[in-house]
């Protein structure tokens, strides 16, 4: 039970304190979105190779599609010295697997649950016995994997909730159904349909985004210049790093909002600061990688680095041998491939600013009252986005579920002007806009449930 912080009006100290509404429905929706995707698997038999994906049936009409990398997840966190074989494909990024063997420790008991289950495997191209051993052996680590990634889903919305309450707003029913509508956007998707039920590190394309918007925002606002935020978004960035390599993104987002509020106050002593802290950040989002590596290469004298060895990254040394205007034509079709990816995924969002616009043209004095408090948040999310697809594009690894990440800070931006409208609008005028993105959402909900696929 998620319970609220506050002293509601007319409460007391000593009186139990009223459920979150907020939390209260988004964990009853998320509840309801996973539970239908365990109706199942989606997937026929017959297409189980060519999507790199693993039927697996429970009981009755339950069954999941796991994805085919699930299992080499779940073995290396049963056994994380596997990370130190030579030529093993996650060696680079250990984050995930050593947080799920560390947190999988008291689940042990629980590791005869899909043999009494009658758990079966329906891969004719794969050793039955080998994935089914793989899913029994290492329930435990699997059920790890899912609360890491329904962790990542929570927090999202937490961090998207207190980038739309950072101004202060009403915590009425109807600024409270915009805030859940929205914040189900982060999860109605195709990323979580394909991955929530999986052990995989896909559901960081949702929060990694999510997260630089709010620490950018702070950083804009002038936490840069505390040490202990520096601090613990280095901690995070460097952590997040040997897990995930779109943590990335975070620093340099982070950094310039903290550089052009220094900039803004004119202060040598700001600069300074802002410099300082920002180089401790930077350090600290090296130091968890660099020290991986060194304990890699005094372990076993080498170390592999799958996403090189697959030419990610540098693949632009190798186009740049070419000449400059090959490397700018590789990229910009990245850039155009991981657009339209994008693009396609985007119209429960784009079907929210459509509604805003149609509230901005019955009242249109609430565009100059939102428009100028807004700037700098749209700036921010735009610049999120522009950064991740930068990233994503330079990597050279164009995927749908990559291309997903660029729009999570959109959908933040979206919310914060949807919870700003709300608070200048008359009561009818909140309802249309309240129930017009509940209707939006509750469409993609039963949308992304219904559809056929992803499935990788």
């Amino acid at each position: 039970m998620i319970l609220n912080k506050r002293i509601l009006p007319g409460s007391h100290a000593g009186v139990p304190r009223k459920v979150d509404r907020a939390w209260f429905w988004f964990i009853l929706a998320l509840s309801a979105l996973m539970a239908a995707l365990l109706i199942g698997p989606r997937v026929p038999d017959h297409q189980q190779v060519a999507h790199c994906v693993v039927n697996v049936r429970v009981a009755g009409p339950i069954g999941i599609t796991l994805n085919c990398d699930s299992a080499h997840f779940m073995n290396l966190a049963r056994d994380p010295s596997m990370l130190l074989v030579p030529w093993e494909v996650l060696q680079h990024r250990p984050g995930m697997v050593l947080a799920a063997a560390i947190l999988s420790m008291p689940l042990s008991p629980l590791v005869d649950l899909p043999r009494t289950l009658g758990v079966t495997i329906g891969r004719p191209d794969l050793d039955p016995q080998r994935v089914r051993k793989a899913l029994r052996n290492n329930f435990p680590q699997y059920a790890t994997y899912i609360m890491l990634n329904v962790m990542m889903l929570l927090l999202s919305f937490h961090y998207f909730r207190r980038v739309c309450e950072a101004g202060g707003v009403a915590g009425d029913a109807a600024t409270t159904m915009v805030i859940v509508s929205l914040g189900l956007l982060l999860v109605a998707n195709d990323v979580t349909k394909a991955f929530v039920w999986s052990p995989h590190t896909q559901m960081f394309n949702i929060f990694t985004p999510v997260f630089a918007v709010h620490a950018s925002l702070r950083s804009w606002t002038g936490s840069l210049l505390d040490r202990r935020f520096a601090i613990l978004v280095g901690l995070i960035s460097g952590f997040g790093f040997t897990a995930y390599p779109l943590f990335a993104i975070i620093p340099p987002c982070v950094i310039v909002a903290g550089l052009l509020y220094a900039g803004r106050d004119h202060s040598p002593s700001t600069r300074s600061r802002s410099l300082h802290n920002s180089a401790m950040l930077l350090g600290l989002t090296v130091a968890p990688a660099a020290l991986w590596y060194l304990f890699v290469r005094l372990s076993t004298g080498d170390f592999y680095h799958h996403g090189l060895a697959q030419g990610q990254v540098i693949w632009m040394s190798d186009a740049l041998v070419h000449g400059v205007g090959a490397l700018l034509s590789g990229w910009l079709q990245n850039l155009a491939a991981l657009s339209t990816l994008a693009a396609a995924q985007a119209s429960p969002i784009a079907a929210v600013i459509v509604l805003l616009l149609m509230m901005a043209v019955v009242q249109r004095e609430i565009v100059g009252a939102v428009l100028g408090p807004m700037l700098p948040i749209a700036m921010i999310g735009i610049f999120v986005s522009v950064v991740i697809t930068v990233f994503y594009s330079s990597v050279g690894l164009i995927a749908a579920r990559l291309a997903f990440a660029i729009i999570p800070p959109l959908i933040v931006v979206v919310g914060v002007v949807a919870v700003t409208v709300m608070q200048r609008l008359e009561a009818t005028q909140r309802r249309v806009l309240a129930y017009g993105c509940l209707m939006i959402t509750t469409a993609q909900l039963i949308f992304i449930i219904v559809k056929d696929g992803p499935y990788s």
